[in-house]
């Protein structure tokens, strides 16, 4: 099997017309074709409805805006202390100037 890497331009009736020289005169071939075009087309944008994108529930907004009650925060985390082999920063630093022997801090 062989792969045939080649660029085309549609014509304006929307065609692609491909001309590959194989070599072998009257020969059948199994040819399979992958087409993607080469950048995408812009995708339409659709309309706001009330000022609201349409992909957006009826009322959500609505429903949902002004509603949280209580606070904005994150809980703690706690101490997670350093990774197995990690007591403590200067031992880590001390490992990549070995790992590292261009490095000089």
């Amino acid at each position: 099997m062989r792969s045939v890497q080649t660029k085309g331009t549609t014509g304006p009736d929307g065609v692609l017309s491909l001309a590959i020289q194989l070599g072998t005169p009257e020969t059948e071939w199994d040819v399979v074709v992958i087409v993607q075009p080469r950048t995408a087309p812009p995708v339409p944008e659709k309309p706001l409805v009330n000022g609201v994108h349409p992909d957006w529930p009826a009322g959500f907004f609505d429903e949902i805006a002004g509603k949280w009650e209580g606070e904005v925060g994150r809980s703690e985390t706690g101490d997670l202390g350093w990774p197995p082999g990690y007591s403590k920063a200067p031992s880590v630093l001390s490992r990549t100037r070995r790992s590292c022997g261009h490095l000089r801090v």
